[in-house]
């Protein structure tokens, strides 16, 4: 399940958290089904990047062109920004996370 983002150069995942995240059957489903996709070929650090500087609160790292994930927030945040799996409301600049509209950053309406 977690193979593709273990053998990925780009991304750093300790073994605590790969084992961790293996216990967790809808995260471990949800990373599937984006392998099956292709999602985690397709990323590209700089798009990580803009979603990590437009929105602070996500927790994964980018250093030197290589993501780091620390725990399962981590994992979470960068599986969402993998995924582009936020939106903007354009009334009120909130950014939610598309999947269960939790509100991620207040916006300045």
């Amino acid at each position: 399940m977690l193979e593709k983002l273990v053998s990925d150069k780009r991304i750093e995942v300790p073994d605590d958290l790969i084992v961790g995240a293996s216990v967790k059957k809808s995260l471990s489903r949800l990373i599937t089904k984006l392998n099956k996709a292709k999602i985690f070929d397709k990323m590209q650090i700089p798009v990580l990047e803009k979603y990590k500087e437009e929105l602070p609160e996500l927790s994964y790292k980018i250093e030197g062109g290589k993501v780091f994930l620390n725990d399962i927030k981590s994992l979470k945040d960068f599986v969402d920004a993998c995924s582009r799996n936020f939106l903007r409301d354009i009334a009120s600049n909130d950014i939610y996370r598309s999947t269960n509209k939790t509100l991620i950053k207040k916006g300045e309406a």
